[in-house]
């Protein structure tokens, strides 16, 4: 579980300090992120509304990173809010409060993974199940509303330069 903790951490950092660099450099522009982050969300998303997540062949020493670390923690819906929070204002002191924020979120997903096995000893199977298909559900949409604001995004940018008529 640690290695799925610091390898978040570096993704957390690596994505806040450098991300924007990433995408220049690749010649990808943040609508074109949304929309394909939004619709690997929603492939995760409608798979675990399915209740049978398929089986892929993963070595036992990189179950910490994938497919916990990513896609399922750092996943696409972090890195487009890492990068959209850093990208509109690049100052240090931007970029420290996110890297705050980001750092106190995945410290508290590695205490929740942590001691997950607690916490759900104290739930029934069925209300863990009922969970499990809303936030599958809450993932769903949120892939939606990714892949629907990058369409917008993409749009007004182009209605703006007069290159869609």
């Amino acid at each position: 579980m640690r290695k799925a903790y610091v390898t978040m951490l570096l993704l957390v950092t690596v994505f806040t300090l450098v991300g924007v660099y990433i995408l220049y450099v690749f010649s990808i522009s943040i609508s074109a992120l949304r929309v394909g982050g939004g619709i690997l969300l929603l492939y995760i998303g409608l798979d675990m509304l399915g209740g049978m997540p398929r089986a892929k062949r993963i070595e036992p020493r990189d179950i910490a990173v994938v497919p916990i670390a990513t896609p399922l923690v750092i996943g696409p819906g972090t890195i487009t809010t890492l990068l959209l929070l850093t990208t509109r204002e690049q100052n240090p002191v931007n970029i420290l409060l996110v890297l705050i924020a980001a750092y106190s979120a995945v410290t508290t997903t590695y205490l929740l993974l942590k001691y997950s096995e607690k916490i759900t000893s104290l739930l029934k199977p069925s209300v863990i199940r009922g969970l499990g298909r809303f936030m599958s559900l809450i993932i769903v949409s949120v892939a939606v509303e990714m892949i629907m604001d990058g369409i917008w995004s993409y749009v007004e940018t182009k209605l703006s330069q007069g290159s869609l008529s």
